[in-house]
């Protein structure tokens, strides 16, 4: 978000009713045709952020959440990535059936694996708007009308990284744009596909980047059988 939630620079991808930002230092933008502005929730979150949260918080002693709380933010290696965020996205898929592996290929492609998580915003995808935190004013990538432009606006600030996740969970599974989405939730590679086919980002390529990432990291040994 682009996805897209930057060392600084980040994508806008929108869609319908939601604004969503884009992955800084990505082709994959995120403004997608038709949409009004940029991704981002524009509500707080209820049902599935409150599910989501008391699940992690469960974890909040576990080595692995110690491990998240410490990071601040830098570009991992493919396989750190996976390990400090997989469990998470475990999580947060088993709340609201968005795949694992999904969660793990968005976040990586949108943060270009953890380099422009927006610094002490913890905002892995790129989601525009004010946070729970508040919002950071960033250079971001857009594409219009297939063409490249640069512009500054405002991105979700986030307390904890796994604010971020809860965001995301809460994006794809309450919002009835991806509702034919959630029809693939054992199929990663189809709700790419899905994803795109709905809106979500605006580089013709988004799906394709997910999948090479789902594959080559192996992000669907995260995924909930």
């Amino acid at each position: 978000m682009k996805k897209r939630l930057l060392v600084v620079l980040g994508i806008c991808m929108a869609t319908s009713p939601l604004c969503f930002a884009a992955t800084p230092f990505d082709d994959s933008n995120v403004t997608p045709a038709g949409s009004k502005t940029s991704r981002s929730s524009d509500s707080s979150p209820k049902t599935v952020v409150g599910v989501i949260k008391n699940k992690i918080a469960s974890n909040s002693s576990s080595a692995a959440a110690q491990r998240l709380n410490e990071w601040k933010g830098g570009k991992l290696a493919e396989a750190a990535f996976a390990r400090l965020f997989g469990p998470f996205a475990q999580e947060a898929s088993r709340s609201t059936g968005v795949p694992a592996s999904i969660i793990l290929a968005q976040a990586a492609l949108e943060s270009n694996w953890g380099a422009s998580a927006m610094g002490s915003a913890k905002n892995l995808f790129g989601f525009k708007g004010t946070g729970p935190a508040g919002s950071v004013r960033m250079l971001t990538t857009e594409y219009i009308k297939g063409k490249k432009v640069k512009v500054y606006d405002n991105f979700r600030k986030y307390n904890t990284w796994t604010e971020g996740i809860i965001d995301h969970g809460k994006l794809i599974s309450e919002n009835p744009v991806y509702k034919n989405c959630m029809k693939y939730k054992k199929d990663p590679n189809a709700f790419a596909l899905a994803l795109q086919k709905a809106g979500y980002a605006t580089d013709p390529n988004y799906a394709k980047k997910l999948i090479l990432r789902m594959k080559n990291v192996n992000f669907y040994q995260y995924d909930i059988k």
